[in-house]
């Protein structure tokens, strides 16, 4: 491990083991620094592993089944209604399918301009 403020080596001073983590005291090699600082290390095999009890598994899958109906229901209610980046012609709002939303002034239907 290197040290945080030199990024020299360091060497392990103390060191002392708990159920779910290790904690080493550790000081830099470097004369001119010699930082004493404590990491906290949790071993590889708390974390990779998962255990859950089936009282849970029946809770994420009965939620995985609720999400999965609200998304369908979702779904058959945005049927049929024009979404952004639809390239369907029912779908491409007035100014995009060449009809202006406004004439432009001097032809017919258009305000007077504003003095």
């Amino acid at each position: 491990m290197t040290c945080d403020l030199c990024a020299w080596e360091t060497r392990v001073i103390d060191s002392r083991d708990t159920a779910t983590q290790v904690r080493r005291r550790r000081q830099c090699l470097n004369p001119a620094c010699k930082a004493r600082f404590t990491p906290y290390e949790v071993p590889a095999e708390l974390y990779s592993t998962i255990h859950y009890s089936a009282a849970t598994v029946r809770k994420l899958v009965d939620l995985r089944a609720e999400l999965g109906s609200v998304l369908d229901t979702i779904q058959s209610s945005l049927e049929g209604t024009p979404l952004r980046g639809d390239s369907s012609p029912s779908a491409t709002p007035p100014s995009r399918s060449g009809t202006p939303l406004l004439t432009p002034p001097g032809e017919s239907g258009a305000a007077p301009p504003l003095p």
